[in-house]
């Protein structure tokens, strides 16, 4: 009878430590709480050794807005270096490296990958100090939580991440290391995947967690995860967005997007004003739009610029940029590659592109461009604008160019050759390029366009993989992308293989 008392009593135990975890979902909307643009942050942290993304900073920061019970900055672009948005994400970065540096060096602690079975069970094992343990205590109690996921191969190498975990679902699953592994999902906030839930879920079969969207992407696959318990809530900064218009119809911001090229701006005493040109009203200049902050070579910075007074729309005219570059040997100069500029409600008022566009020197410090408002317009287009991705095998240039022939429904055409002026274009590289066509004419009326190369063949002839290209027509307050696509490579040119056409899309 006693002996029947006990396994009674372990039986009913059992039950108990290892029934189905069941389903539990915090507060914590990705869509309201999280970040609007995407993770696509670089940083120099010395000179030309540059680190890729701010997970970390963005996870600890949109925490610390839900936990503040404060709204998360609206914006849907990344803030600028030198902006209090960055200042603080960048920092947040920092702290949650900082703070688990214990339990990323545990991971690499794996010779000839002997512990990688056990660091995968880690994040399944629902008792005695496990991962999924760990997490489901946080969960419980209504509070997301930053994991770490732990990226396998290239020596430990990664690239890691970082995301919030908002909730689980085990399915049959009991945590006990047993029967259903697979049936566990974890939902996260990732910030490379800005207003979407992600799902992850164990592959036991490959000792790897995945994405329930994209199991086959491998860059979403990690060796397994750890619970950060060390998040300290912090007081995030108040970002106020300009309003749209004033109560009497007038802008007061507009979005500056600027394209760095290959040589970057250096900050500091060397920095760039702005200068608004009306049709009618007295200008005005924005002093040091970059905050003294550099600008690092080949990336974007957006920078919501205040105007002194709000104008009217329709009475921009122009913008005319100025360095304040001193010259000299030791002066800054500075490849600006693109610019665009829109309203808060995306109005675009200009698009100019170039390889570069402009280079700025200390005996170059001006660069003036039309601020264009046609809010009716007649939907005809005056420009294309071409980016150019190069993949594996790059173009020689010299006499090894590239050339676009743009054909028009009337049987006439515009030929443009040699986008690239003669410069090579190296493997991995973007470009862009601004054309203007020979007349204004609908998207509809152009037929085709042929994208070919100047390649002679033979033994030493070029060849060039292009991996992405895509292609944009723009008229006064229209602008339609006409041509995108991508491969690995898109297309592999050679000297007996010249031609690409590209169908134009006209819906």
């Amino acid at each position: 009878m006693k002996k029947s008392f006990v396994l009674l009593l372990i039986t009913l135990v059992s039950g108990l430590l290892f029934s189905q975890i069941g389903r539990r979902m915090t507060t914590f909307s990705p869509a309201i709480h999280g970040f609007k643009y995407p993770n696509t942050f670089q940083v120099e942290v010395v000179n030309d050794v540059r680190m890729s993304g701010f997970c970390g900073g963005m996870v600890y920061a949109a925490l610390d807005y839900f936990n503040s019970k404060r709204p998360i900055p609206p914006q849907t672009f990344r803030p600028a270096n030198g902006t209090p948005l960055y200042d603080y994400i960048w920092g947040r970065q920092r702290s949650s490296v900082l703070d688990n540096l214990d339990k990323w060096t545990e991971l690499f602690v794996n010779p000839f990958g002997w512990r990688t079975n056990e660091f995968f069970n880690w994040g399944l094992q629902g008792t005695g100090g496990g991962r999924l343990q760990e997490l489901k205590t946080e969960i419980d109690k209504g509070k997301p939580v930053p994991l770490g996921l732990f990226k396998p191969g290239n020596g430990g190498t990664g690239p890691h991440h970082q995301v919030l975990a908002i909730g689980y679902d085990g399915g049959r699953y009991k945590g006990d290391l047993g029967a259903n592994k697979e049936d566990l999902k974890i939902f996260v906030y990732d910030p490379n995947f800005p207003n979407v839930i992600r799902t992850l879920r164990p592959r036991p079969a490959d000792n790897i967690y995945y994405y329930e969207e994209d199991p086959n992407d491998s860059r979403c696959h990690w060796q397994t995860y750890f619970v950060n318990k060390k998040y300290n809530q912090h007081n995030p900064p108040e970002v106020t967005p300009g309003p749209k218009m004033t109560k009497d119809g007038k802008i007061s911001e507009l979005i500056f997007e600027i394209r760095t090229g290959g040589d970057d701006l250096r900050g500091g005493n060397d920095n760039l004003n702005l200068t608004f040109y009306f049709k009618t009203l007295p200008p005005q200049t924005i002093y040091n739009i970059n905050r003294s902050a550099r600008w690092i070579g080949n990336y974007t910075e957006t920078v919501p610029v205040r105007l002194n007074t709000p104008v009217p729309l329709h009475e921009f005219s122009s913008v005319m940029l100025t360095t304040t570059f001193r010259g000299g040997i030791d002066g800054d100069n500075w490849n600006m590659d693109w610019i665009k500029v829109y309203t808060p409600d995306n109005q675009e008022l200009l698009y100019r592109a170039g390889t570069p566009l402009k280079r700025f020197t200390g005996s170059a410090k001006n660069y003036s461009a039309p601020l264009t408002y046609n809010p009716s317009g007649d939907g005809k287009v005056t420009e294309l604008i071409i980016e150019i991705v190069t993949g594996g095998d790059d173009l020689r240039g010299g006499n090894d160019n590239v050339n676009l022939t743009v054909l028009y429904k009337d049987g006439s055409k515009r030929v443009f050759n040699n986008l690239n002026k003669g410069a090579g274009l190296g493997g991995g590289s973007y470009a862009v390029y601004t054309v203007s066509l020979n007349k204004a004419v609908l998207v509809t009326d152009i037929k085709e366009m042929v994208m070919n190369t100047t390649f002679g063949g033979g033994l030493f002839g070029d060849n060039w993989n292009l991996d992405e290209l895509r292609i944009c027509a723009r008229g006064a307050g229209y602008v339609k992308e006409i041509y995108k696509n991508k491969g690995n490579p898109l297309k592999r040119f050679t000297g007996s293989d010249q031609n690409l056409n590209l169908t134009v899309k006209t819906d």
